[in-house]
Order: C-alpha cells, then structure tokens, then sequence
C-alpha cells in the first residue's frame, strides 16, 4: 500500500523530454526520472473543498434536506443520522491538471522514490509540484 510522506505539493522545476518529465529539482536537489508508472488528466472542476465559512456539521434542526444559503450560494445540506460525520464542501474553481506518476532517483545511486508530479495547466507558465508517494 502506498502512503504519503512529508513532501506534499511542494514545487518544483521540472524539465521535459517531449511531454514527458525527465528531471526535476526538488529541494536543491535534482532527481532524475528513471520509469513514467502512470499518467492522467484531471478535469479541475471535480475537485471539492471544504468551505471555510460554512459550519462543519448541519445545524440541530437541519433534518428537512433543504439547500443552505450561506458563502457558497446554496450548497445542499445531507440528512445524516446522528452521531455519522459530516463535512458540507464546495466546488473550487481550479483548472484541469496533469498528473505524472514517476520513479526517480536523486544521483546514481540513490534509492528510488515514487513521486507523482503534477502539472497545473491553467497556469502561464505552467506550475508544477512534487508529492512523495513512496520512499
């Protein structure tokens, strides 16, 4: 199983081989991709947050199901049994990414990490990040 460490979206540098990343810096170190494991796209308008000014858990007698007001101009309220978690969220607005699940090695010898890079595409110029999945 795959767990993720201290590294968690931090940016970073990355220089291409045609799409494909080939180097990245991290941490004034360079790493050197050594496998592409995976590649996708995500669409930004999946992603969900949690609203900040919005309450954590539905009010007392919030039992009716109706739509709330508040900051994100109506998002639904869920009808929960008491005592079930509840995080009310939003959709953010955030443009589509690309997503390069790689090994990398920082130096010859180094062991191999597994990182999944990511690159913002609704930025100009791009903005990557660096998320270590596996050590």
């Amino acid at each position: 199983m795959r767990s993720v460490h201290s590294v968690l979206e931090e940016q970073v540098e990355v220089a291409r081989r045609e799409a494909a990343p080939e180097q990245f810096i991290l941490r004034d170190r360079l790493f050197a991709v050594r496998a592409v494991l995976a590649h996708w796209t995500e669409p930004g308008g999946w992603r969900w947050s949690a609203p900040s000014r919005l309450p954590a858990r539905p009010s007392s007698g919030g039992a009716s199901g109706g739509a709330s007001g508040g900051a994100s101009g109506g998002v639904a309220s869920a009808v929960l049994a008491p005592g079930v978690p509840f995080i009310d969220s939003v959709p953010v607005d955030r443009g589509d990414r690309e997503l390069w699940r790689v090994e990398a090695a920082a130096g010859m010898s180094a062991r191999l990490q597994v990182f999944d890079l990511c690159r913002d595409v609704s930025t100009d110029p791009s903005r990557w990040t660096a998320t270590l999945v596996e050590e």
